[in-house]
């Protein structure tokens, strides 16, 4: 008979295991999105052990970082617009 052991080493090479590990996982692309940071480190962390999971981290730090940069620009805009004064404030 053969062992389950050299029947799982049979079935499932180390391609499929490393691929089955590599998954998407919502947590780092959340913390990716909202610290663009954390996913360029994951990025760069995971890119030769979980190609996939690194690239999507990967591109929602990239996805985080413009939309950081957009609101910046138009709260940066909408201040000098209104010259940093809110209405019905008088300071």
């Amino acid at each position: 008979t053969m062992s389950h052991q050299y029947l799982a080493r049979w079935f499932y090479t180390d391609d499929y295991i490393k691929n089955k590990d590599d998954k998407p996982s919502f947590i780092l692309e959340f913390f990716s999105f909202f610290v663009p940071f954390f996913g360029l480190i994951m990025y760069l962390s995971l890119n030769n052990s979980k190609p996939n999971r690194a690239r999507l981290c990967g591109k929602f730090a990239l996805f985080g970082f413009i939309v950081n940069i957009l609101i910046f620009v138009i709260t940066f805009i909408g201040i000098v617009i209104h010259g940093g004064s809110i209405p019905g404030v008088n300071v």
